[in-house]
């Protein structure tokens, strides 16, 4: 009885069809999953679980942790539901909040003028061990705070630039790391297999957080997993520091981190294209395929093309090695030809950026259509209308009331009616593009 009342509640709305197709994209859309290319082999990933007990400093609160443990010095913890004073230390920022979840971790390095170091890292145990030969991908979202220098440069006359990363370590058994403080050096008990030395990390400071990623082949058998501050590799001393006394000038560096995921690198990716069959097609494999590593790969085409970028004659599946320094991923291109001259045409991708290039969304038909009328909406993940239009040559460019719009996935919703055709029903079509930049 309730299906009939609703039943008969959207028919008599001529804009239930809208309705219906909208709340679909939402219910699809809105979910956030844990990864997007298999299961997260550290448990927690974001810094949520931990023991119960009393808010304390963020350099004192690791130990709070459930599953992640400290490796030696004092990497911060920095809980939601706790407040604490920005002022006790030159990194610490109470107006960040955390990349995903309630709480965000920080690790801290220092370098000093006469070679001697510290370092900060922090450690868990899979959930599961490492296979011998598969390829792993790691990726994390990082904040970059910057660098502290001890003494100022008009001072002292000498600066300090240390080669900033990030140092990933697994090991079969418990990880630990030694600060030797009264020598100023450290160890590991664990093998370094990736670095994390993006310009992200490399440069002076972030405005909003930001997904840095990197890959390696597992030995097999790796249970526990590391990420390390710099142990000793922070590269050659200037000059300068030859005659100044062991306390000398120090450069300290130090990033907030969270939403880590170490998941198995994909064997394939696949994106599905509609194009029409007699026009030629342009593939930019960085726009169709969004996978980090990618941006520095190489591409070898089936039919011996290589490069990102072509022009494809023939409409027909394609099928492209990505090579990566770490192994490689084959990305399907499957490919439906369509014939336009009956068929409407939206693409499943753009990339409003100003290159000229694929900047605006729009429905292409065949030539010399009468319309009766037109009605094409663009909606985003919560069914909001972020575009409207009844003419059927007007385009999207990514904005709304003149502002640019987040890349993410977005919903269209197409009507429209033909003069040549006053007996058929009006022609409706839905589906969504990606908004890329």
């Amino acid at each position: 009885m309730m299906i009939s009342n609703h039943s008969r509640l959207f028919t008599n709305d001529p804009n239930y069809l809208l309705y219906y197709f909208i709340a679909l994209f939402v219910l699809n859309f809105l979910p956030v999953y844990s990864s997007l290319y298999g299961q997260n082999l550290i448990p927690d990933g974001g810094f949520e679980i931990v023991i119960d007990g009393e808010c304390e400093r963020p350099d004192q609160g690791f130990k709070r942790m459930k599953l992640w443990y400290l490796l030696d010095a004092t990497p911060d913890f920095f809980e939601g539901t706790c407040n604490f004073d920005e002022n006790d230390f030159v990194f610490w920022n109470d107006e960040l909040t955390p990349f995903e979840g309630s709480n965000y971790a920080g690790i801290w390095s220092r370098w000093n003028s006469n070679g001697t170091y510290f370092t900060e890292g922090i450690a868990i145990e899979l959930t599961r061990p490492l296979v011998e030969g598969q390829t792993y991908f790691f990726q994390m979202a990082i904040f970059n705070q910057g660098s502290f220098q001890g003494l100022d440069d008009s001072f002292s006359g000498c600066s300090l630039n240390p080669e900033k990363h990030i140092d990933l370590y697994v090991s079969e058994d418990s990880i630990r790391v030694v600060n030797n403080f009264a020598f100023g050096s450290a160890s590991t008990s664990a093998d370094m297999v990736a670095t994390l030395d993006s310009e992200e990390i490399k440069g002076d400071g972030s405005e909003e957080w930001t997904l840095v990623s990197t890959c390696f082949e597992a030995k097999g058998g790796e249970s526990f997993f590391a990420l390390i501050m710099p142990l000793g590799t922070f590269g050659e001393l200037p000059p300068c520091t030859e005659t100044m006394a062991s306390s000398g000038v120090f450069r300290s560096f130090y990033y907030h981190i969270d939403d880590l995921e170490l998941t198995q690198l994909p064997l394939e990716l696949t994106k599905e294209i509609q194009a029409c069959a007699d026009r030629p097609l342009e593939i930019r494999l960085l726009d169709e395929f969004d996978f980090p590593l990618l941006e520095s790969a190489e591409f070898y085409w089936d039919d011996g093309i290589v490069g990102e970028f072509r022009v494809l004659d023939q409409i027909r599946a394609q099928t492209v090695i990505a090579e990566l320094d770490c192994g490689s991923i084959s990305l399907d291109l499957d490919i439906e030809p369509l014939e336009c001259l009956n068929n409407v045409y939206l693409s499943n991708i753009f990339s409003p950026n100003g290159d000229g290039i694929n900047d605006f969304f729009m429905a292409s038909f065949a030539e010399n259509l009468n319309f009766s009328h037109f009605r094409f909406l663009i909606y985003d993940k919560w069914g909001s209308v972020v575009f409207e239009s009844n003419n059927p040559i007007d385009s999207w460019d990514g904005k709304k009331g003149g502002q640019n719009l987040l890349t993410g996935t977005y919903g269209w919703f197409l009507s429209y009616g033909l003069l040549d055709f006053p007996e058929e029903d009006d022609i409706i079509k839905h589906g969504t593009v990606d908004l890329v930049r």
